[in-house]
């Protein structure tokens, strides 16, 4: 740990975090830093357990810092805002579905021999040991530098050890999760045919009728029966609604004056001939410092904030700004170049930032806020208790968990909460640069058919859609009936009014662009025996009438030489599906406890 600058990396990976790997993807976790640390030590101890298997506050604080150190590489800038609460998020759901794995592991009774870790180590080092520049030669993972380090006698090796004894108990429970995921014949030639196997057909179509529809056909009786008819056309996901409210960040004036004097003497170094990059790399607390402040782009000028525009279009280049507040943030910008391109002004900046930081006095003061608000939600009364202290909320209205909620784009972590929570639960205090943003689950609806009062808009418009379908239905019908007496397709549309589209050959997964929007049509055209025509179809662009013009099916050799690719692309993908499900399942009948603070730091 003293040693070399090579010994201390080894050192630094080895000594911290572990998880379990995954053929998904999942987010390999470890790592340590002071932040994250120091953080730990406001929080409980035990932060959380799966299955009774804890989750310490150091164990969640390293993964952190790891996480965050590997986006920082990946993307030449630390996560803030948005990405870093993500981050955040899925570092704790990687360390609940680890334990939960590991969990599982014990209860099997799967234990790992010392020859297995011995091996594992030499041969197959974790990804996030391999990936580390120490052990690359020229970008890529290098065995010898691998074999070097291992007999290093300097180096302690014992913690590496531990991690894998942990985590290769799941790797081979996920081996039999999935050793019973098979590819027959027939799935793989299904496979096949619907990449490779063509049809080319003729199609009439028939415009919706766009004539005014009678009010009474639309009234609360018609969809009621429509509704009735059609139930399970109007089904949809699990859905929540929420109150959320947003708790500001509360400074005094003599926060506001130090952050203010700081950014003016700042402003003041670099008009007097300091290097910008150099004082945004000293003094900058955005996520633009390492890089000097440059933000790497031109910005038009017109999608700046409204108190920035004035100042950077009188700014000669090279010109640095005084100190803006925009929020609770204190901006310095250097104008680097200005330029019209298509009649817009786009600029390149430089950036320092300087928040305001709030004292020990008005954080305690906004805790005890958030402590009292979420005592007083007892009972779903967040609204409420928000309206009393004079702060707004704001209902969701219904969501599911893969919709856009406007409110949650900044914190989607909320979102995801929502979805698990029970109805009257109140969610930790999520900071933001603002403040923090708590969140109450005001009613929840299983998965299923919506009721007629919840899918009234999307009745009213399916109802619609058909009314203005009905006629070109009949059209197309006289159409069908008047090909099948002997005229051709082309002949019958045009006595009709339709008009008709020819298709070059196309495949179930890359149908022709006019036919995408009606898949039923695609399905008709290779259902058909060439030559045939097919029933009307109704779409909500128009009505069609397919007829199947010919068909080109693939070839046995062509079949025979995909036969690898296709068999690893069906498989690897269903594997995929199914430890995913699994480890949904895993987790959803474990037993899950969530002991992080209630208010989140400060970012």
């Amino acid at each position: 740990r003293s040693g070399s600058k090579r010994i201390r990396t080894l050192w630094w990976i080895l000594t911290i975090g572990t998880v379990v790997t995954f053929i998904g993807g999942f987010i390999f976790i470890f790592g340590t830093g002071v932040h994250e640390r120091d953080q730990a030590q406001t929080m409980p101890n035990v932060v959380g357990s799966v299955g009774g298997t804890s989750i310490s506050q150091v164990e969640l604080a390293n993964a952190t810092q790891t996480a965050v150190a590997q986006y920082q590489t990946q993307y030449g800038n630390a996560p803030a805002g948005r990405d870093l609460a993500i981050l955040r998020e899925q570092v704790w759901n990687n360390l609940l579905t680890e334990r939960a794995i590991e969990a599982e592991a014990k209860r099997l009774g799967m234990t790992i021999s010392d020859p297995e870790i011995v091996f594992a180590i030499r041969n197959t080092p974790p990804p996030d040991v391999a990936q580390n520049p120490t052990f690359q030669t020229n970008g890529r993972f290098d065995p010898q530098k691998w074999t070097q380090a291992l007999a290093d006698p300097s180096v302690n090796w014992s913690p590496l050890e531990d991690r894998l004894r942990r985590s290769l108990p799941g790797q081979r429970l996920e081996e039999r999760v999935i050793a019973g995921v098979k590819i027959s014949e027939p799935e793989l030639q299904r496979l096949y045919d619907l990449q490779y196997e063509k049809a080319v057909a003729t199609v009439a179509l028939l415009p919706l009728d766009t004539a005014p529809i009678d009010s009474s056909k639309l009234n609360d009786a018609a969809l009621n029966t429509y509704y009735e008819a059609h139930r399970a056309d109007f089904s949809g996901p699990e859905q929540v609604q929420a109150e959320v409210v947003t708790v500001p960040r509360s400074f005094g004036p003599d926060e506001e004056r130090i952050a203010r004097n700081e950014s003016e003497d700042i402003v003041k170094r670099a008009r007097g001939g300091e290097d910008f990059a150099e004082l945004a790399r000293t003094f900058s607390e955005g996520p633009y410092a390492d890089k000097g402040g440059d933000l790497g782009q031109d910005v038009p000028l017109s999608r700046l904030p409204p108190t920035l525009q004035p100042a950077l279009a009188s700014l000669p280049i090279g010109g640095v700004t005084d100190a803006i507040r925009e929020g609770n943030t204190f901006f310095i910008f250097r104008l680097a170049d200005r330029k019209v391109v298509a009649n817009e002004t786009l600029v390149r900046l430089s950036q320092i930032q300087k928040p305001i930081h709030p004292s020990q006095a008005s954080m305690d003061k906004d805790a005890e806020l958030i402590i009292k608000l979420r005592k007083e939600a007892a009972g779903g009364k967040l609204g409420a208790a928000a309206a009393a202290h004079q702060l707004p909320s704001v209902s969701t209205g219904w969501f599911a968990q893969s919709e856009y909620v406007p409110m949650f784009i900044q914190q989607p972590q909320i979102q995801a909460w929502a979805m698990t929570a029970k109805k009257g639960a109140v969610s930790r205090a999520y900071a933001n640069e603002a403040g923090w943003v708590l969140a109450q689950v005001t009613d929840r609806r299983e998965a299923g058919p919506r009721p007629f009062d919840a899918a009234r808009d999307e009745v009213h418009r399916a109802l619609e859609l058909s009314l203005r379908q009905a006629r070109p239905l009949a059209t197309a019908q006289a159409i069908v009936d008047q090909v099948h007496a002997g005229q051709t397709l082309e002949a019958a549309a045009a006595q009709n009014g339709a008009a008709i589209l020819k298709t070059a050959p196309f495949a179930r997964t890359q149908p022709d662009p006019r036919l995408a929007v009606a898949p039923r049509a695609v399905g008709v055209a290779f259902g058909l025996p060439v030559g045939a025509v097919g029933p009307p179809i109704a779409t909500a662009n128009g009505v069609l009438v397919v007829r199947k013009d010919a068909e080109q099916p693939g070839s046995a050799a062509q079949f025979d030489s995909l036969r690898a690719s296709l068999s690893q692309s069906l498989l690897s993908s269903r594997q995929r599906r199914f430890v995913t499900a699994w480890v949904q399942k895993t987790l959803a009948t474990a037993k899950v406890e969530d002991n992080r603070q209630a208010i989140e730091d400060s970012q």
